[in-house]
């Protein structure tokens, strides 16, 4: 496991239940983005957060799909979006290269092992990232 940096970020970010539907709401979030007269994706990453260890999740659990964004957007402006500002901190993560599929049950196990690994305190938040590197589809969990 690696000590990552993170940034000031704002995030833009949809609440969804904790099942494959996610991918219709980043939808959603990319064409606000798009459609949006002051707002723009600061990188065309993406985050799925979640609220509890991966042990502790179960289906009727609330994660956060966002993107990160530069520019503003009032309360209530965007339908069942928000934004939500980060600040500068570190976490630890463990990237990977994407396969064909994405199986959610894959991200929990590689989370509790991460956990179970670490000998730091860590949050109950953690995220996983999604980005492109030199051509490469990759993933990034991340503990708080």
């Amino acid at each position: 496991m690696e000590s990552y940096k993170l940034s000031n970020t704002r995030l833009l970010y949809k609440k969804n239940a904790m099942d494959s539907s996610w991918v219709h709401g980043l939808t959603s979030i990319d064409m606000a983005i798009e459609e949006h007269p002051r707002i723009q994706k600061a990188s065309e990453s993406f985050h799925l957060y979640f609220f509890k260890p991966a042990a502790e999740l179960n289906p009727s659990d609330e994660i956060w799909i966002a993107r990160e964004i530069t520019g503003f957007v009032n309360p209530g402006e965007l339908p069942d979006m928000q934004t939500y500002d980060l600040g500068k901190g570190e976490y630890l993560g463990q990237e990977a290269q994407m396969g064909p599929k994405l199986e959610l049950e894959e991200l929990l196990k590689e989370e509790s092992a991460l956990r179970e690994s670490s000998s730091e305190k860590l949050a109950s938040t953690w995220r996983v990232s999604f980005y492109r590197e030199s051509g490469e589809l990759k993933r990034r969990i991340g503990l708080f």
